[in-house]
């Protein structure tokens, strides 16, 4: 997929990639990407090898990407804010080559690439082309493993779907560890659109997304409802450029969608649905009837995708169980845990995937979201485990108890709610607990609220009471308990 991505303008001298600081035409681009490679290759990088890409999302980092699969190394791009103890965890499992830093990026941009004589790697469909680090149920991340054939089945169906072409200008939002991003880099470039690129800081101020849609005259916007939900809080004057505009990772709430129609008039809404493993295996264009839930809609990228018993079987219409998928998007596994690996595929077979998400089919044969069955919710449209923040919330010398809950307030659906018993009421423990979650885990799973209480709730059997927990918490936010 890489050699054909790399041929794809036939105009060097247009605009391919741009953030806040330069804008890179065709040539200049795969100028970049050639001497990343050459240095890659010189600092000892062969085909196979992981790259920890830590750069702020940008030029830079992505053609760091791209030099990677170029060459037939792994790409692991990681949030450049990601707490040290984090990162040093990352490093442990993949056991990197090479870290991307921006020092290094500074020297590849002061070379004199010769882009003409450069020759990508030829590879496989099955070979890895990037790991993607998710949330974990017991504090270590999972490494989610994806093949240049995984990108290559989500490309070409995301290409036709919305018949991207060298006219498109793409506004990405979504950061470069998060695989909303695999759309814009790899769709987007891979048709010969421009992409401009927001960086993670850009990226959460909702006036800067607006203000750039409208200066670079974006035509695609994909991003997580909660991007969407804090524009409309704006007033945002309307974007009639765009002509589609893609949503996942999230519930879309009905007071959001309506301030969508308003905010792209002449846009096209979808509704894209898949975890990280699979990428976007189902999508539903959004109508005029879709007033409340909008429905996660009927398979794509070449997917199976079904909703099964707990064996794995397809149950009636209208009966609620886990979606399951099997096709060529489907990961190639965790990083290092195969044991994690087939606790989830069926029977087995490598291309199948249980989402542990469950839902339900309509007699019209579309797909609707029920939740999850787990104690992992989405955030932004990232997936987060509640187990993993309370187990580093009871590492802290401080903390004898807790328990996380998630809560709704307005436009954005999801936050979280941590309560925490103490031993010492001296001191400052929420921001001595927050401290010690920031230092960490990724901002994402760091709650917004944190409340100190005598003691937890329990259920008759002993167990955590988290309905009273989510009544406590719902109390907090009408300002009634304290």
């Amino acid at each position: 997929m890489i050699v054909s991505f790399l041929a794809q303008s036939t105009n060097p001298h247009r605009l391919a990639l741009s953030d806040e600081t330069e804008r890179l035409t065709w040539a200049d681009m795969h100028a970049r990407i050639a001497a990343f490679a050459d240095h890659f290759r010189a600092s000892g990088v062969k085909a196979g090898d992981p790259v920890l890409i830590t750069l702020p999302k940008g030029c830079d980092a992505v053609c760091a990407l791209l030099a990677a699969l170029a060459i037939g190394a792994i790409a692991v791009p990681l949030d450049y804010r990601t707490p040290d103890r984090r990162k040093a965890s990352v490093i442990e499992r993949m056991a990197p080559r090479l870290e991307v830093t921006q020092a290094i990026a500074d020297a590849v941009r002061a070379g004199a690439p010769d882009a003409a004589s450069f020759q990508p790697t030829a590879i496989e469909p099955g070979h890895p082309a990037l790991v993607l680090m998710s949330s974990g149920t017991t504090g270590t991340p999972k490494a989610i493993t994806i093949s240049h054939g995984n990108l290559s089945a989500f490309v070409t169906w995301a290409t036709e779907a919305f018949s991207l072409g060298s006219s498109d200008h793409i506004l990405s939002v979504a950061p470069l560890h998060f695989d909303l991003a695999t759309f814009d880099i790899f769709a987007g470039l891979g048709a010969g659109a421009h992409v401009h690129l927001l960086s993670e800081i850009e990226a959460s101020f909702p006036a800067k997304v607006a203000t750039v849609s409208r200066r670079e005259g974006a035509t695609l916007i994909y991003a997580v409802p909660t991007v969407y939900a804090m524009i409309a809080r704006l007033h945002e004057t309307a974007m009639p450029a765009f002509r589609w505009v893609l949503f996942a990772g999230e519930v879309m709430s009905a007071p959001t969608l309506q301030a969508l129609r308003r905010f792209a008039p002449n846009a096209r809404l979808a509704n894209l649905y898949g975890p990280s493993e699979t990428n976007v295996v189902t999508w539903h264009e959004v109508t005029e009837a879709d007033t409340s839930l909008v429905p996660i809609g009927r398979p794509c990228s070449g997917a199976r995708v079904w909703i099964a018993d707990a064996e794995g079987h397809s149950v009636p219409v209208g009966e609620e169980g886990e979606i399951c998928v099997e096709g060529p998007s489907v990961f190639l596994g965790y990083w290092g845990d195969q044991d994690r690996t087939l606790g989830t595929r069926l029977d087995g077979r490598a291309t199948t995937y249980r989402t542990g998400d469950y839902g339900w089919q309509d007699a019209s044969d579309i797909l609707h979201l029920s939740g999850r069955r787990d104690r992992q919710i989405k955030v932004r449209g990232i997936l987060v485990s509640l187990d993993e923040i309370e187990a580093v919330a009871s590492q802290s010398h401080l903390v004898q108890a807790c328990a996380v809950v998630q809560y709704s307030s307005g436009l954005i659906d999801t936050n979280l709610h941590l309560f925490i018993v103490v031993d010492d009421r001296t001191v400052d423990a929420r921001k001595e607990v927050r401290d010690w979650l920031c230092g960490r885990l990724p901002r994402v799973c760091v709650p917004g609220r944190i409340t100190v209480v005598e003691a937890l709730p329990r259920t008759l059997n002993g167990k955590i009471d988290r309905q009273a927990l989510d009544s406590k918490s719902k109390e907090i936010q009408r300002g009634h308990w304290l």
